[in-house]
């Protein structure tokens, strides 16, 4: 059987994605769809996912902190 070898950036991006799409669906009133969309299109996602920032060493509080902040610089666009 192979296992996939995950770096540690790896394993806290998943730990991070799942608490920030729960929080999504709870403070936003979002649907697994709609949560899982937003977060994963967003910039935020873009610096998470980029090793070169640092960002997986993040707290998942503080993403979630950052992406609700675009998801209202956002709103103020479109709104």
């Amino acid at each position: 059987m192979l296992k996939k070898a995950f770096s540690k950036a790896d394993l806290s991006e998943m730990t991070i994605d799942d608490a920030v799409t729960q929080s999504l669906i709870v403070d936003f009133e979002m649907n697994d769809y709609q949560a899982i969309d937003t977060y994963f299109n967003s910039k935020t996602y873009s610096l998470l996912i980029d090793e070169n920032t640092g960002y997986y060493e993040k707290t998942w509080q503080e993403i979630y902190e950052m992406l609700k902040k675009e998801l209202k610089l956002r709103q103020r666009k479109n709104g």
